[in-house]
């Protein structure tokens, strides 16, 4: 009985002391950063690229029905399933390095307009100092 509590107590001490081991990634982008799309347009897709300096960015891209201007930031992005023709706002988010907030990137005239150049519009518009500024903004892992 005695051994058993020894090695109950000591095994938490040794999980209680041990160091906690974790990562930091440590990512250089600014809105001042020169950014390159990796293309010259693509249309029907879902994942835009390129690369600010030297490193490479990826992201995503949504029409969704949550109305914004240029730049604006969003944490999540609402898709009408009931009228799927209020889908025509397109939203931006970086997903490599680090992920970035939803970053409005343009508004269509229609659904089909908004799912077929949106990550061309996302791809293109990230090279706007203002796009990128909110787009590198509260940035998560």
């Amino acid at each position: 009985m005695k051994n058993t509590i020894l090695l109950t107590t000591t095994a938490l001490l040794i999980m209680a002391t041990r160091p906690t081991l974790s990562a930091t990634k440590c990512v250089k982008l600014s809105s001042s950063t020169t950014y390159n799309p990796s293309s010259a347009s693509i249309y029907n897709k879902t994942n835009w690229s390129g690369t600010c300096g030297e490193t490479a960015v990826k992201g995503v891209a949504i029409c969704g029905s949550t109305e914004g201007n240029l730049a604006d930031v969003s944490d999540d992005i609402e898709i009408s399933s009931s009228d799927f023709s209020a889908n025509t706002e397109c939203w931006c988010k970086m997903v490599s390095p680090a992920v970035s907030k939803w970053v409005h990137g343009a508004a269509r005239q229609t659904t089909q307009q908004c799912m077929h150049d949106c990550v061309n519009n996302c791809q293109i518009i990230v090279g706007n100092p203002t796009v990128r500024a909110a787009m590198f903004s509260n940035l998560t892992d």
